[in-house]
């Protein structure tokens, strides 16, 4: 699955939200603060199989933007992160839930 530079953009902005999100099936992001007073939510291009947890988002997006066209294969316990045209592969570990 490609992801595309809208959604790199939303998941920033829930960076300066929450650290951390739990990424549910389907084409919906969504993510609340710590202190729960502020919610949001966002439809995005992509579609995840899987629920999957990410508990540093903004290292996530560091690994992302290092790599060209980024292309992620989910896995059970983490998920691989390519770039278009390369061999080079970039393996990120979930969260727990």
């Amino acid at each position: 699955m490609k992801i595309n530079q809208n959604t790199q953009n939303i998941l920033k902005n829930f960076s300066e939200i929450n650290t951390n999100i739990l990424i549910k099936p389907g084409k919906e992001l969504s993510t609340i603060s710590t202190m729960r007073n502020i919610f949001a939510k966002a439809s995005i291009d992509e579609e995840f199989a899987s629920e999957f947890g990410i508990y540093d988002l903004n290292e996530f997006l560091a690994v992302m933007s290092g790599i060209n066209k980024p292309e992620l294969s989910l896995q059970d316990k983490f998920m691989t992160i390519s770039a278009e045209g390369s061999k080079s592969k970039e393996k990120y570990f979930y969260s727990d839930p």
